[in-house]
């Protein structure tokens, strides 16, 4: 191994979201960092404004208008607070145990008076560059590598903007912070179009979870869990119309219905039958061993590829371009169902995928993604 790959990388992304995407594309970046680039990698832990939640005081620790409005904290502390910490502290735990990091920064301005001791910086992947995300509706300057001096290398990775539509301010903001990169790829194709229209070039490349090959997740996954057959459903949006129809094609199918979910406030959605909160090596086995996947999630689309399971994802202008561009991109557009169409879930998850085109698909994929990046590392 030449001097060159053992750099430091550090990388910052949405790790701190309370979901098991985020966690999960935090660790495919670090894995492939450093087992296919030989990188020293380092999760530069920046939690944003959104996700400070303060322990005793029940306020986001950044946001002045939060604190003076009392009746809007008293509120949260009796009907969200405690939810919020316990979703945080689960999905926390497992970044404690499985990434390494630097120390927690809260700012951009904390981030520029202590930078992290690295060689070259990754923002990505997920949806960093959603201004929806900011309570101001501006760019997080961190996740734009802001605090990054001139003299050091600055990538973007599989990077998004979600589904969001910039105004012309906040557009101008975001192509200056964005020409400072050395190199900028995007996750969607609609991330491309945005970052072209600014006059600068992007490319599309894979999400780290599906960068990595499925030995990743074989070996990071619990064993299975249930004995018999089951379909499974997965939910960032409950829709009970969505959960009626998976009870229903489960009874079809004669299988047990497996409904999970990241958030214990759902329960006067999905019921207390459902599983809340499973261990991420725990989720990932339920998708590993499922017959059948519904969903509208994006990484659940990811992982249900990388287990070659039959699954459905459900749309709707929430999660359309993300869901549509990946799936576009191996030849399964056509699993897609709208949420207004939901009659049609039965016939394609009936329809059984052809994995073994799907996989010389992701093969070369991941090979071009893969390569972007490390050359990109390497390029003086």
């Amino acid at each position: 191994m030449s001097e060159s790959k053992k750099m430091k990388i550090g990388f910052i992304t949405l790790s701190c979201a309370y979901n098991y995407g985020a966690v999960l594309q935090a660790y495919a970046t670090q894995k492939f960092l450093s087992q296919k680039g030989g990188y020293d990698t380092i999760l530069v832990d920046y939690v944003t404004e959104r996700y400070q939640i303060d322990d005793k005081d029940f306020v986001y620790k950044s946001t002045v208008r939060w604190r003076k409005n009392v009746l809007t904290r008293l509120l949260w502390k009796f009907t969200k607070h405690k939810n919020e910490l316990l979703c945080r502290d689960f999905f926390r735990s497992f970044v404690e145990e499985h990434i390494p990091k630097t120390k927690v920064y809260y700012s951009n301005e904390e981030l520029k008076e202590d930078l992290p001791d690295c060689d070259a910086f990754i923002s990505g992947s997920d949806q960093i560059w959603n201004t929806d995300f900011s309570w101001d509706k501006q760019p997080d300057y961190p996740f734009f590598l802001d605090f990054v001096p001139d003299d050091r290398k600055k990538i973007a990775y599989s990077s998004s903007f979600g589904e969001v539509h910039m105004s012309t301010e906040v557009k101008q903001k975001v192509k200056k912070l964005l020409e400072r990169y050395d190199a900028i790829a995007v996750r969607e194709t609609s991330g491309k179009t945005l970052v072209e229209d600014m006059g600068l070039s992007a490319k599309v490349v894979l999400d780290p979870t599906m960068l990595c090959d499925r030995a990743v997740w074989d070996e990071l996954a619990a064993g299975r869990l249930l004995e018999q057959d089951y379909v499974l459903l997965f939910q960032i949006n409950p829709n009970k119309e969505l959960l009626h129809f998976a009870e229903e094609f489960a009874r079809s199918q004669k299988m047990r219905l497996v409904i999970l979910s990241a958030n214990p406030a759902h329960k006067k959605d999905l019921g207390r039958k459902a599983i809340y909160l499973p261990k991420v090596e725990g989720w990932l086995s339920y998708f590993k061993y499922a017959s059948y996947v519904l969903t509208d999630s994006f990484h659940a689309c990811v992982f249900s590829v990388q287990f070659e399971r039959q699954f459905a994802p459900v749309v709707d202008r929430r999660n359309t371009k993300r869901i549509s561009s990946v799936l576009g991109l191996l030849g399964l557009k056509n699993r897609i169902v709208e949420v207004n169409d939901l009659h049609a879930l039965p016939g394609v998850l009936k329809s059984a995928i052809n994995y073994d085109d799907v996989k010389q698909k992701l093969k070369e994929l991941q090979k071009d993604s893969g390569e972007w990046l490390l050359n990109k590392l390497e390029k003086d």
